[in-house]
């Protein structure tokens, strides 16, 4: 009946998101001029919204994007750009985010380029799935859905992975030039 019934109310202790976002050296800005991004970010996802929420999480801290829809894109803006990091979808259309990545490595090599820490972020999180990452050539797995804090810590081991991974491979090929 009109004018009788109820009203309720529901308060959530939330923070600012800005507060949610964890602090990281190698997403920060270090001193440099302000406005220029700290890291060269390709997306690769064919759903959109993964793309909007990764800009939502890291575009505070300073990273630039490029996005592409698929295996596909994502190669043709690997062979334009150089990037410092690459975050990948394991299950995309026509190309999917195993083969993408060896596709990008070869592309490494062909150049005689440095180590792209690749990381795949993928709702496949079996021990199984990041096994094919890793073996296809991806310096991490972060699993979503993921969190500010998980992205944060998966950037931090696959940047730290991957330039382990070159500097362990201009050590095997100084050592073999010298040889």
């Amino acid at each position: 009946r009109p004018g009788v019934g109820s009203v309720f109310a529901l308060r959530l202790p939330l923070r600012p998101a800005a507060a949610a976002i964890p602090s990281s050296p190698l997403l920060d800005d270090d001193g440099c001029d302000g406005n220029a991004p700290r890291l060269h970010i390709l997306c690769v996802d064919d759903n959109p919204v993964n793309h909007d929420v990764l800009r939502l999480i890291l575009g505070p801290q300073s990273a630039a994007f490029v996005g592409a829809n698929s295996g596909a894109e994502a190669i043709e803006a690997f062979k334009r750009s150089a990037f410092d990091l690459v975050l990948m979808d394991m299950q995309m259309p026509e190309m999917d985010g195993l083969a993408a990545t060896r596709a990008l490595r070869a592309i490494e090599a062909e150049r005689g380029a440095g180590r792209t820490a690749i990381i795949m972020v993928s709702a496949n999180a079996m021990p199984e799935h990041v096994e094919l990452a890793v073996a296809a050539g991806c310096d991490g797995h972060i699993a979503k859905p993921l969190t500010p804090r998980s992205l944060q810590h998966g950037i931090e081991q696959g940047l730290a992975k991957a330039g382990a991974t070159a500097a362990h491979g201009q050590v095997a090929a100084d050592e073999t030039a010298a040889a």
